[in-house]
């Protein structure tokens, strides 16, 4: 047992003969390759998410026992224990969610990580904006969660006219967007030496860049965890425990990491000038460019130093 759970055990490895992946194959064999790897971030990532949890699970209880009337407490309970883990597997759960993701990202960059230190390390580097950022994320879940309390009391006061059907779909439209913001938020802290404030808005620009991809994203990691919950709650609740919390992440991470290299890390030589012939488009992501194609260009990458590191 202790070998299995052992993270820093390396997988199969990959040939350098071995052709290059793309696509689910190479999804799955970094599933694969670093399986183990995941089942430790899943749980030291809700370890950590366990003051959110509570806080979350008591909320859900309170907005489900008056939705639903139900008065069996332990079914109840696990609805909204299953929901709290819901709530931090696609918001952030922990300020440690910075080094959560630091390691996601390199697993998907096929770069190296211990998933302990590495994950308190980038948490402890990027602590200040981890901070924010999850509490920014917990008042935007608190006050969802709080706007579908109060909507069945408006529909019950107004009826359902064409103001409460907008009223609900706006709120519903930010939920969403700002679920597909959260891996390029936290991509973006621990990758770039870039300001709270431009976080923000390189994850919402990027976000809008790729919506079809980034939607696409979200409904295929909602759905995995929907599926595992539909079967039974207590077996969605187990499979998060063990590794589903982290294989949706991974899921996030495969999907919105590309898009975040391929508008804002530097790219030389032949690749640079393949760019230029393929994307006559230029997007503004509110930096003036230092060449074509260098979106980073005024961006200190925090990790220039992670190419050296072994694989």
């Amino acid at each position: 047992m202790a070998n299995f759970l052992d993270s820093r055990r390396s997988g199969g490895g990959v040939g350098k003969n071995d052709p290059e992946l793309k696509g689910l194959d190479k999804f799955f064999e970094l599933l694969k390759r670093k399986f183990r790897s995941y089942m430790t971030l899943n749980l030291l990532y809700l370890a950590l998410s366990i003051p959110t949890i509570i806080y979350y699970t008591f909320i859900l209880m309170y907005l489900l026992y008056g939705l639903l009337n139900n008065e069996n407490a332990i079914a109840l309970f696990f609805m909204s224990l299953g929901g709290a883990i819901g709530l931090v597997t696609f918001f952030s759960g922990t300020p440690c969610s910075s080094g959560y993701y630091y390691v996601l990202r390199n697993y998907v960059r096929e770069e190296h990580a211990w998933v302990a230190s590495d994950l308190f390390e980038h948490t402890r580097k990027n602590f200040m904006s981890s901070l924010v950022s999850y509490l920014i994320n917990v008042i935007f879940v608190t006050v969802s969660l709080g706007n579908i309390h109060i909507y069945p009391h408006l529909i019950d006061a107004m009826g359902l006219n064409l103001s409460t059907i907008l009223l609900i779909s706006f709120f519903a439209v930010i939920v969403i967007f700002y679920a597909m913001m959260q891996p390029y938020i936290w991509t973006l802290t621990v990758t770039f030496d870039l300001g709270f404030v431009n976080v923000y808005r390189n994850s919402f620009l990027l976000t809008m860049l790729k919506l079809p991809r980034n939607l696409g994203s979200l409904i295929l990691r909602a759905g995995l965890f929907v599926l595992a919950y539909f079967l039974h709650p207590l077996l969605g609740i187990a499979l998060s425990i063990l590794a589903l919390t982290s294989v949706i992440g991974l899921v996030a991470q495969f999907m919105a990491y590309p898009v975040v290299d391929q508008y804002m890390m530097h790219k030389s030589g032949e690749e640079e000038e393949e760019c230029e012939d393929e994307d006559e488009e230029e997007y503004d992501l509110g930096y003036e460019p230092h060449g074509p194609n260098d979106i980073a260009g005024l961006f200190k990458n925090k990790n220039k130093d992670d190419e050296n590191e072994p694989v």
